[in-house]
């Protein structure tokens, strides 16, 4: 497991060492090169207090431009290029994993010979680390090195623009990389699609799985009920009549008239059908945007069918005829095969057919919602992973998950994903996968505040039940205080960023009490969270300008008094309005009983004016 890394320039992080082991006290003179790693046994925490398999628990905490991100990403490819069978440029650091010690060669160790009577293997590379030279002088020397044996999980919600590289001792399942590797997929194919849209059928796969995982091993653990029902929408029509459009123009350079009549006769049927309102109009909507699509690209392989070819295609009751492309034969036959799949699903009562008004038409089926509870998982997985190419002609979504319960389940299915990847390269790899290492940048990004409370709880459970098999260390990134409630402050890295030169350093929490456990409101009034105070800083601009205005020599009659006695009324803090009640006082408590005074004489005389005085 990694236990300390010190980077000596990268990115906004300069000559800064990191531990991730309190139990162990490392401590790295760039000048002297003396390279100090002392055992300090009394500061680990009890045996498997965050759980039998999870050995270490990091959470690095700072605020934006700290470094957090920059740490996150250096683990990923630098701490990820150990153990993989190639060889990558790397900025000059030191690493020490439990009894191994990587430096790059810039990077002097004056003291290694002593560090090696104590028991530590030493690795120096120069401008590129080799796997090689690792693997083969451990096994050398008749032993396996952990970190041959070690994976590295990645995952960040955010999606950003720059572009993330593949390392074989990385599983990424970030959702910058899972778009990226969607898009080279979809190049690779030759499918023109916005590879967004396919992510999210991919994710929709994933988390199908994944329910089907916990379902079945009674792991339903989630803060709401696990979902059911997957709807899936066609897309409006008008968008339909779009495509129509193009193939207006297709037909006609292609001079398929054949194809033309055919089309508009399929159009017609969806009204003719408008009174079914059942799985066949659905099939019929899902049915025409596909084609069209394949249409357009294929169009030579659909001119050469026959009139009783094309009238199969358009309700798919029969497998579709051969076609010349193999391309086109296997997206044709998925396609026969979900809707065959959803015909069936309906004779067994396992589809809903929802109808809606567009407009003032009459009401259509453009919404099926499948119980992947009771479907055949595999089979659906497979389906959808096929269709994913058209997927830009419908929409997918769980029925009734807001969008924070959605990043919940997201977070559940990147981890299982994760898994089933150790799983398959456990089978590939020479040696054993025994340790994984996941790195998770802001995870709880979405989430309610209730939610985030119940986040590192969330994280360790997933982990011990899902990688039970192997030791785990979790890193967490966040900007979050609730964090630091559920990690003892010997297990926080807390990221400042210096004023000067706006480089990152590692900083001590400067409170007396230990984060763990600590209550909320205490760790935000540590300035490392929240500088100046708990109060927004749209508030305190008002309450700073009520405090102007309440000081300002003289009766003011400008005519904001009535809205600065409001703002004043509004403000929570029972101490911060009661002193400002008495500056209110202080200046306006004599003027205002006067003019409450004659008020209450207009008020009398109004009164005697109408005779209500006489006896």
């Amino acid at each position: 497991m990694l236990r300390y890394l010190w980077i000596k320039d990268y990115k906004n992080i300069q000559e800064t060492g990191f531990q991730f082991d309190p139990a162990l006290e490392v401590i790295y003179d760039p000048v002297t090169g003396i390279l100090e790693v002392n055992r300090r046994p009394e500061r680990a925490l009890p045996t498997g207090f965050f759980g039998l398999n999870v050995q270490l628990v990091t959470g690095v905490l700072g605020e934006n431009g700290a470094g957090k991100s920059a740490l996150m990403e250096f683990l990923r490819s630098v701490a990820g290029s150990f153990g993989n069978g190639e060889s990558r440029m790397t900025p000059p650091c030191l690493f020490i994993f439990d009894n191994t010690i990587i430096n790059q060669a810039s990077i002097l160790i004056s003291n290694i010979e002593s560090l090696r009577d104590e028991g530590y293997s030493t690795y120096t590379f120069n401008d590129y680390i080799s796997y090689n030279q690792i693997y083969i002088s451990s096994r050398n020397a008749g032993v396996i090195n952990p970190i041959n044996q070690h994976l590295y999980i990645y995952y960040s919600n955010f999606w950003e623009s720059s572009s993330l590289d593949s390392y074989p001792a990385v599983i990424d399942v970030s959702t910058t990389y899972t778009i990226e590797g969607i898009h080279g997929r979809n190049q690779f194919r030759g499918i023109k699609q916005d590879s967004l849209i396919s992510y999210w059928t991919h994710s929709f796969i994933w988390e199908i799985r994944m329910l089907h995982y916990l379902r079945s091993n009674t792991l339903e653990h989630m803060p709401f009920s696990l979902p059911r029902l997957l709807s899936l929408r066609t897309k409006d029509p008008s968008e339909v009549y779009q495509i129509r459009e193009l193939n207006d123009e297709f037909f006609e350079e292609n001079k398929a008239e054949k194809l033309k009549s055919w089309f508009r006769e399929f159009e017609s049927r969806l009204g003719r059908n408008n009174q079914s309102h059942g799985i066949e109009e659905f099939i019929n909507r899902f049915i025409l945007p596909r084609l069209l699509l394949l249409m357009q690209s294929f169009p030579q392989d659909f001119a050469r069918l026959n009139d009783a070819e094309l009238s199969n295609l358009s309700s798919l009751e029969q497998r579709p005829p051969r076609m010349r492309k193999t391309k086109l034969q296997k997206q044709l036959d998925t396609l026969y095969e979900f809707v065959t799949f959803l015909r069936e699903a309906a004779v067994a009562e396992k589809v809903l057919t929802l109808q809606e008004r567009i407009g003032f038409d009459e009401p259509v089926v453009r919404t099926v919602q499948l119980d992947t509870t009771a479907l055949p998982q595999e089979r659906l997985v497979r389906l959808l992973s096929h269709l994913s190419y058209m997927s830009q002609t419908f929409d997918a979504r769980w029925f009734g998950l807001s969008s924070g319960q959605a990043a919940y389940l997201r977070l559940h299915a990147r981890m299982y994903q994760a898994l089933t990847e150790v799983k398959e390269r456990a089978k590939r790899s020479f040696d054993a996968v025994s340790t994984v290492t996941i790195l998770i940048d802001e995870g709880e990004t979405g989430f309610h505040p209730q939610w985030q409370k119940q986040y590192v709880q969330l994280l360790l459970s997933i982990v011990s039940k899902m990688f039970a098999a192997y030791q785990v260390q979790l890193i967490i990134g966040s900007n979050s205080a609730f964090i630091a409630s559920d990690i003892p402050k010997s297990n926080l890295l807390l990221l400042h960023r210096r004023k000067a030169g706006n480089r990152s350093e590692v900083r001590s929490y400067s409170g007396k009490e230990e984060t763990f456990a600590a209550n909320i409101h205490t760790l935000l009034t540590d300035s490392f969270f929240l500088q100046d105070g708990l109060m927004g800083d749209f508030a305190r601009a008002k309450v700073n300008a009520l405090i102007q205005y309440l000081q300002q020599e003289g009766a003011t009659q400008d005519g904001r008094r009535g809205e600065m006695k409001a703002i004043m009324e509004m403000i929570g803090e029972p101490v911060i309005r009661m002193k400002l009640r008495e500056m209110w006082n202080s200046k306006f408590g004599i003027q205002e009983e006067i003019d409450d005074l004659e008020r209450r004489l207009e008020q009398l005389r109004g009164q005697r004016g109408n005779g209500q005085d006489r006896a």
